[in-house]
């Protein structure tokens, strides 16, 4: 049997399908540890010539306190945490802490995660696999979105 296509179900696929694109929130995503759940890894998209990008997530459902204290990925060399809330542990780097009972958020405009020697531009749209680490929960599989052009 042949459906036919209405102009009102065509302009929501389409309406949809424009939603997804263009407010890439829609789109968000949620990776679950034993003692949080990140929220949405994000970074802009990359010039050509650039070597680092920052990196913004939120934490929520926090069990117990714990620390991200870094991130890996095979687009990527290492990372390192910059802006408020950074806490130095002895000479060996710095880690982000997660209180218990409280969100958390890593952000352009706060406390912020640094990916530092990226292999090639991150375009727009593009998903990338990246680990979080965290001292206490361990490693965390996750997926980096890359969401918006990078501010002029």
């Amino acid at each position: 049997m042949i459906r036919m296509v209405t102009r009102r179900s065509a302009l929501q696929i389409g309406a949809g399908a424009a939603a997804a694109i263009y407010f890439p929130s829609a789109r968000a995503h949620e990776f679950f540890s034993s003692n949080l759940t990140v929220f949405h890894p994000w970074t802009r998209a990359s010039s050509s010539g650039a070597t680092s990008a920052i990196v913004s997530m939120k934490f929520d459902d926090v069990l117990g306190t714990d620390s991200l204290i870094g991130a890996q990925s095979p687009i990527f060399e290492a990372s390192e945490f910059g802006g408020d809330g950074v806490t130095d542990i002895s000479r060996k780097g710095y880690e982000f802490v997660i209180r218990e009972g409280q969100a958390a958020e890593l952000s352009e405009s706060g406390t912020f995660l640094r990916v530092l020697g990226l292999k090639f531009p991150l375009q727009m749209g593009r998903e990338y696999p990246m680990t979080l680490m965290f001292a206490k929960s361990g490693p965390l599989k996750a997926a980096l979105l890359i969401d918006f052009s990078a501010a002029d």
